[in-house]
């Protein structure tokens, strides 16, 4: 009897910790050669897995953000609610809420779920880090392949980044060089920061519960991305609010 795709990915042997901390080039085979695989076995679970009728779409955003941003695709010229909504919190780096914390046990529900799913998922940097992590995009091999997910990633990206759970501690330290100042700056539930990767920045401990982040790293073609330096260039309404239409290169940062 043929095993299905969703079998064989939860019986497959999976690299050692050792070998991926050490880089080693047979994880690169794994993760490669079991591409089609992975893609499948996601398929195949979110067909048949109890995902509890969990929808993943815009109303898992806040209300003000995406009223915001459908005005700004509607009306490029209309964006200014959006920007009015990102305080500056630390030079370079801003604040919005931008998920509704009454979704957020959606969103950590369908997480949870895909973590135990037993699928092999890559982490980021290709080691664990913290308890648990994985790649989202599909440039990245051993990514969270379950269509759903991707649909609601993808607009999550096209739409908004192009252009309730108790935990204490695991704040963010931003450091200026220039005044010599470190703040901590606390993640409430749902809230994003954004800040170039020139801000010099590392995380704090987690002293009580639990928290799962998003990171979204954005770049342009073959990993281009601005010095902290540069110049911003000004940009017309219009394009900023567009969705790229040359095809991608394919290129993953991790």
């Amino acid at each position: 009897m043929t095993q299905s795709s969703l079998a064989l990915a939860r019986d497959i042997k999976r690299p050692t910790r050792e070998a991926m901390l050490q880089r080693a080039p047979s994880v690169q085979h794994f993760w490669n050669d079991n591409t089609n695989l992975f893609e499948n076995a996601w398929k195949e679970w979110e067909q048949t897995e109890d995902i509890d009728g969990v929808t993943l779409d815009e109303t898992n955003f806040a209300p003000a953000l995406r009223a915001a941003v459908d005005a700004a695709w509607n009306d490029p010229t209309d964006d200014a609610a959006v920007k009015d909504l990102w305080d500056e919190v630390f030079p370079g780096v801003y604040k919005a809420q931008f998920f509704d914390p009454e979704k957020l046990r959606i969103l950590r529900g369908y997480m949870d779920k895909a973590a135990n799913a037993d699928i092999p998922l890559r982490p980021p940097y290709g080691i664990s880090l913290n308890r648990a992590g994985a790649m989202l995009d599909p440039r990245s091999e051993g990514y969270l392949g379950a269509p759903g997910f991707q649909a609601f990633y993808h607009g999550l990206m096209n739409r908004y980044m192009r252009p309730g759970e108790g935990f204490s501690g695991s704040g963010g330290s931003f450091i200026d060089p220039e005044a010599r100042r470190v703040e901590s700056l606390k993640f409430d539930p749902g809230v994003a920061l954004i800040h170039h990767g020139s801000v010099p920045h590392a995380s704090e401990p987690i002293t009580e519960g639990s928290r799962s982040n998003f990171v979204l790293w954005l770049y342009g073609q073959h990993g281009q991305v601005a010095r902290g330096e540069a110049e911003v260039p000004a940009l017309a309404p219009e394009d900023r609010w567009t969705v790229p239409n040359v095809p991608s290169d394919g290129f993953a940062p991790f």
